[in-house]
């Protein structure tokens, strides 16, 4: 089984009202991978 699936599985067992957290969690993950791109590429600017 991938991450992937294990991820999905555990998120098909998060109750309802927990799901705001998750995706708050998740968005965080995605932007601050994508703050640290940026600051590679523009180091030394």
């Amino acid at each position: 089984m991938s991450d992937r699936e294990k991820a999905l599985e555990l998120l098909e067992k998060v109750p309802e009202y927990k799901i705001g957290y998750v995706i708050a969690f998740m968005q965080e993950l995605i932007t601050g991978e994508i703050a640290d791109e940026y600051r590679h590429e523009h180091d030394g600017d």
